[in-house]
């Protein structure tokens, strides 16, 4: 089962808090992720699919497809773990995510990150976490969002068993 999963790891995820057990589940570990590895969630038209944050951290942008619809996953520094350490202050950073259709007046957009920054390629806009745009030409137009969650792979695979997991 650690076989399978050690490509994901990063410096930032220790082995230790991956693998571990969560306190109290006596349910089944599904061994396609470390049952701590937090998860990127999406049910849409039917197709359960999860991203883990290590890969949305090291991407900052995933472009998919999930059950027909088109998603752009946004993944930027700033928010730790609540639940990793005793004291908030002492968690790893988990980072925020936001998940959106890319679509802007009916045309679906490319992002990237650079410079610390989300852009459309079309036209260099630069959008924010939460899917606004905030410089460029389309300032002032926002995504719109698609309902996800922010999981465990344990809490959440048990439930889902189908879930695709996105690989890079």
């Amino acid at each position: 089962m650690i076989r399978r999963v050690s490509h994901i790891l990063t410096s930032s995820c220790p082995r230790i808090i991956l693998f571990q057990r969560p306190f109290l589940y006596k349910g089944t570990i599904d061994g396609r992720l470390a049952p701590m590895e937090k998860v990127i969630t999406l049910s849409l038209n039917g197709v359960d699919k999860v991203y883990p944050y290590s890969v949305a951290r090291k991407l900052c942008v995933i472009h998919d497809e999930v059950g027909g619809s088109l998603v752009v996953i946004f993944h930027g520094p700033g928010a730790v773990s609540a639940l990793d350490q005793a004291e908030i202050s002492s968690s790893r950073q988990s980072g925020s995510v936001g998940v959106f259709d890319p679509r802007v007046d009916g045309k679906p957009l490319r992002f990237k990150f650079a410079g610390e920054k989300f852009l459309d390629e079309e036209t260099s806009s630069e959008w924010d976490i939460t899917g606004q745009a905030v410089e460029g030409r389309f300032k002032g137009k926002r995504l719109s969002p698609v309902a996800h969650g922010a999981e465990f792979a344990f809490a959440w695979l048990p439930f889902k068993p189908k879930s695709v997991i996105y690989r890079r």
